[in-house]
């Protein structure tokens, strides 16, 4: 005799049933807890923490502060970007390239001493001519050079 399509959807799903009652039991069960050693208490013998007077913690802190930075500086890591950042201005210009914005069309915009440019203004008597994605390019009086980023000290 034959097995109807519904007779086999019927046996299907009902073992499909019995394998998600079987996973469902399974993940009831309760696991195993890892041996973590545990340390002991410390006793009443111990001594208590010893709090520092608040003139003594800030130098500590600055201390370690220093030490710090003394460190980071050993690393060769470069500048530590939770520091505020002050730009010197360069002895040969006097400008200072903050920052650069590269849109589509390589369209760029210059933050430099505090002023946003782009190619084709003035600044300072200076020409714009162009802004890369690490320098810009001034022209005064037919002389032409390059403003970089101030090297991270």
């Amino acid at each position: 005799m034959p097995i109807s399509k519904d007779q086999k959807q019927l046996a299907i799903v009902g073992v499909l049933l019995v394998v998600m009652v079987m996973v469902f039991m399974n993940n009831m069960k309760p696991r195993k807890k890892k041996n973590i050693p545990v340390p002991p208490a410390p006793s009443a013998e111990a001594d208590p923490p010893v709090s520092l007077p608040a003139a003594q913690a800030k130098t500590d802190s600055k201390k370690s502060e220093t030490g710090q930075k003394k460190r980071a500086d050993s690393l060769g890591w470069g500048r530590d970007p939770f520091l505020p950042y002050e730009a010197q201005k360069t002895e040969e210009t006097g400008f200072i390239l903050k920052g650069v914005s590269l849109g589509k069309g390589k369209k760029g915009y210059a933050l430099i001493n505090d002023e946003i440019v782009k190619s084709g203004d003035t600044f300072t008597g200076h020409e714009v001519v162009t802004v890369e994605k690490d320098k810009v390019l001034l022209r005064k009086s037919g002389q032409s050079f390059y403003i970089v980023f101030p090297d991270e000290e």
